[in-house]
């Protein structure tokens, strides 16, 4: 009798799992968006636009359930781009994106990812960070002097104190003019340091450092009757520590592959005077109307004429070199001392600088018209290194596409690259790393190098050979470095790698970096 109870339960278990498989099967698998690139040389001529040929391949994924359903007869594509790559943005489910991925034409798909903005910065140094009435960073927003924020009841006819940050430099002069103010003092906060950058204000103005903004900040609160003049002092030379790598300098590591260093070497960027186009204000704000034949100006767009106007004369004099070779002088006779022979200082912070703020150093342009030696690098080396980058056949045939090259795995790691900077990556179950470089003899036919490595907390490096005797000019030999863990270091460890005779010191940058376990 009590096996009937258990057989009208079996059967009705199987019934209900039947039912709810039949429902799973009908219901609409998870979409989500995935970014597809698309290699548009391989759009069929059917095909009247490229729109046209990717809502087809998505249409071939759909399963036919989903075609008789609503969500068939849904758009899937959201995006079609044509500008900085080809290819789309769509709505699909995992099983959908793994087929369209075998399909040809499609180079690589991949989840949309949301990024949110982190900092490895403090809100202290950020001047976010409130320390006291006094403080450069004050959250007041008329403190910035941005549109629409002083009364010009209050500063009409006085000197007003602005900080950095927000809007531009020149515009916050504007906003105190138009407010009848009759001049500003612009402090820098905690982001900008004691960095100082030229502007052509439209009214009498200074620029002062974060320390010195807090002081006179500070005299302005305690002193009811206080007051400021603002004088021209004349042109100073010679100014040091100099030079200062720029707090808006761009800045390392290179996280899509940290065996390349970033930046590879610094520049003058900062106050620099040069010609100036009369079609535009010198400000380039649309209220300014003056007209200049010379402007002053700071960034990475006074950075690269001067590497590229070195880059020719080095050409000019060496018209056989290729484009690594170039680099690679440069980089190899950079300096990495400033004017009082300390180590070159960052801005931002006051303090030395590292290969990830100033790369391989400043540029020296007469050291590089006579580097002694040079790392050269192919063609195909730079297709060898693409081939360590983990990359689709699809997708390193964008790159050999009009030269018919393929992977001949002659790098072992991408840090094998001939580049002139030396940046190893341990990973966390490795302890023991090799990489090999070649060098170039440019200098006097007969000539011996010997190398000299700075040392390292965590690592030994060994090279081998210790010493490079060429017999001719162009004369090119190979040696190999060997890092070696002592102690996992929680951050990167900078050094440098140096081959020196009585002539020349050519120097690499080493950085080695221990991954943290995942």
């Amino acid at each position: 009798m009590d096996e009937y109870p258990v057989k009208w339960l079996f059967f009705i278990l199987t019934i209900h799992l039947a039912f709810n498989l039949v429902l799973c099967s009908q219901m609409p698998s998870t979409k989500k968006t995935y970014i597809v690139q698309m290699d548009k040389t391989s759009m069929p001529q059917s095909f009247s636009s490229h729109l046209e040929w990717y809502s087809s391949k998505v249409k071939s994924v759909v399963s036919k359930q989903e075609k008789q359903g609503d969500d068939g007869n849904k758009e899937r594509i959201i995006y079609n781009y044509e500008t900085a790559f080809h290819g789309m943005a769509a709505q699909l489910s995992e099983e959908e994106a793994e087929k369209l991925e075998d399909q040809d034409g499609v180079m690589t798909i991949f989840p949309e990812t949301i990024y949110q903005l982190h900092t490895t910065r403090s809100p202290k140094f950020l001047g976010l960070e409130r320390e006291d009435s006094s403080n450069s960073s004050s959250p007041d927003p008329s403190s910035l002097c941005l549109e629409g924020t002083l009364d010009p009841h209050k500063v009409g006819g006085k000197i007003v104190i602005c900080d950095r940050g927000i809007n531009p430099r020149v515009q916050k002069g504007q906003v105190v003019k138009d407010s009848g103010g009759i001049g500003m003092i612009l402090t820098n906060t905690a982001a900008n340091g004691e960095e100082l950058v030229a502007d052509c204000h439209l009214l009498p103005a200074v620029a002062v450092g974060e320390m010195h903004g807090k002081a006179i900040k500070h005299y302005a609160l305690t002193n009811r009757n206080a007051t400021a003049t603002l004088a021209f002092l004349g042109t100073k030379l010679g100014i040091k520590p100099s030079p200062v790598v720029a707090a808006f300098s761009s800045r390392g590591p290179n996280f899509l592959t940290l065996e390349i260093l970033k930046p590879d070497l610094v520049a003058p960027g900062v106050d620099i005077l040069a010609a100036w186009t009369g079609d535009l204000s010198p400000s380039s704000l649309p209220t300014d109307h003056r007209k200049v034949k010379f402007n002053i100006l700071s960034g990475t767009s006074m950075s690269c004429p001067h590497v590229s106007g070195i880059a020719a004369l080095l050409k000019a004099k060496h018209p056989e070199w290729s484009p690594a070779a170039i680099k690679s002088a440069l980089m190899t006779t950079a300096y990495v001392h400033d004017n009082i022979k300390g180590p070159l200082k960052d801005a931002s912070t006051a303090a030395p600088s590292t290969p990830f703020e100033h790369g391989a150093g400043h540029i020296n342009p007469l050291k590089a018209l006579d580097p002694g030696l040079i790392y050269d690098i192919e063609p195909q080396d730079y297709f060898e290194f693409l081939c360590t980058q983990r990359l689709t056949p699809t997708q390193l045939s964008v790159f050999g596409k009009y030269s018919n090259r393929s992977c001949h795995h002659s790098l072992a790691s991408p840090g094998d690259l001939n580049y002139p900077a030396v940046s190893v990556v341990f990973p966390d179950n490795s302890s023991t790393l090799t990489i090999h470089r070649t060098v170039t003899n440019v200098g006097p036919p007969i000539s011996n190098y010997h190398v000299a490595v700075s040392p390292f907390k965590g690592a030994i490096v060994k090279v081998e050979p210790q010493t490079l005797n060429f017999t001719g000019r162009n004369q090119k030999l190979s040696y190999k470095i060997t890092f070696v863990t002592k102690y996992h270091q929680t951050i990167p460890e900078f050094g440098g790698l140096l081959w020196k005779n009585a002539l020349h010191k050519v120097r690499s940058p080493i950085i080695i970096t221990w991954l943290l376990p995942i």
